[in-house]
């Protein structure tokens, strides 16, 4: 299924909410646009991990505040969305 999205003024799209419920996403989830090798890209959805998961995975350091909490956060989709493209290079 080809579904048509347009681009608004400060760079968003909305996924219509068939495409939204095919990948299981829901509000506040990070997608990543994965190059195809043909020129264009697909879309797929990067899995949640638990502020634990991200301290066992990338440094076991206490937050000392939410900001610590968001950094971590927000640092774990990025390590996660590189690794999902390096993957995805390599085949």
């Amino acid at each position: 299924m080809s579904v048509v999205m347009k681009l608004q003024e400060r760079g968003q799209i909305t996924l219509p909410k068939k495409l939204r419920e095919d990948m299981g996403l829901q509000q506040g989830d990070s997608v990543v646009a994965v190059p195809d090798g043909l020129g264009g890209y697909r879309l797929e959805r990067l899995e949640h991990m638990s502020f634990g998961e991200m301290v066992q995975r990338w440094g076991s350091r206490e937050p000392s505040n939410l900001d610590d909490v968001e950094r971590a956060i927000q640092a774990g989709q990025d390590a996660e969305a590189d690794e999902f493209i390096r993957r995805f290079l390599e085949e």
